[in-house]
Formats: C-alpha cells, sequence, structure tokens
C-alpha cells in the first residue's frame, strides 16, 4: 500500500513539475528525495542553511552562530548559502565536537517566512521550535 501511495504521488507531482520552473528527469520510487524535491544545479540554488548540534552539557538543541558559538535560537544562528561557506563551517562545527561541546553537527535547510527563519523539514522545526502538541500532565496511574 505505501509503495501504491509513493507512485500516485510521483504521477502526480511528475504531471505538475514544470510548473515550478524546474526541470527533472524521470524519478523512480527509490530515488525519490527526503524532500521530494528535484534536484537543481548549484547556479539556480538560493537555499539558505545553518548547522545544528545538541550542545553536550544538557542536550539542548543548540545553531551555530558566525562568532562560532553556540547559541538556543533559531533567529541568532548563522545562515550559510554557498557550499564553501557551509562546509568551512561545518568544519569549525567538528572542532567543536572534538572539544566535546556539541555532538553530531550537521546541515539543515532553512527558509525565510515573512522575515522568521524556519527549518524546512517538519523534523528539524520540532527539534528548533519544541514539540508540535501541547504537553499534557499525567494523571495518576499513567505511566
Amino acid at each position: 500500500p505505501y509503495l501504491h501511495f509513493l507512485n500516485i504521488v510521483l504521477r502526480k507531482w511528475n504531471k505538475y513539475r514544470h510548473l515550478k520552473g524546474v526541470f527533472c528527469s524521470s524519478v523512480s520510487v527509490a530515488a525519490v528525495p527526503r524532500s521530494y524535491a528535484c534536484p537543481v544545479p548549484e547556479a539556480r540554488m538560493k537555499k539558505m542553511q545553518m548547522i545544528i548540534a545538541n550542545r553536550l552539557t544538557d542536550g539542548r538543541v543548540v545553531f551555530m552562530d558566525d562568532a562560532g558559538d553556540w547559541v538556543n535560537e533559531i533567529a541568532d544562528g548563522l545562515l550559510l548559502v554557498s557550499r564553501q561557506d557551509a562546509d568551512e563551517q561545518l568544519s569549525a562545527a567538528q572542532q567543536a565536537v572534538e572539544e566535546n561541546r556539541v555532538v553530531d553537527p550537521y546541515l539543515i535547510d532553512v527558509s525565510a517566512d515573512a522575515g522568521r527563519r524556519r527549518p524546512v523539514l517538519v523534523r528539524e522545526r520540532i527539534r528548533a521550535f519544541g514539540p508540535s502538541v501541547g504537553l499534557v500532565p499525567q494523571s495518576r496511574g499513567v505511566i
């Protein structure tokens, strides 16, 4: 059932992909990227990225800023627009791993909606902004 669903999605996606002005060759189910986006040549890429990690002292999600420090808020993090800058900052983040300040730094795609930075993938939004549902107090007898 899941593969059937993916085939339907791909057929619809292939039908309307020209509306975004991006040409893609035919895509197989096994080659569908996580974001379901067409591969775009680097010259046309205008995406922004940030480096996200977890601080070792408390496990909190942190973002790398322009000074190489780690900040709690996504708005204070450094936006990266070129692959060269991203590679340089990622190597600096690996230095912070060796210094035992953070763990697992990696790049995330970020969009700027109405001036507010927002991760593209839902998983990263949850990491940046917290749970997507309110916390429910535990009732007695429930673990």
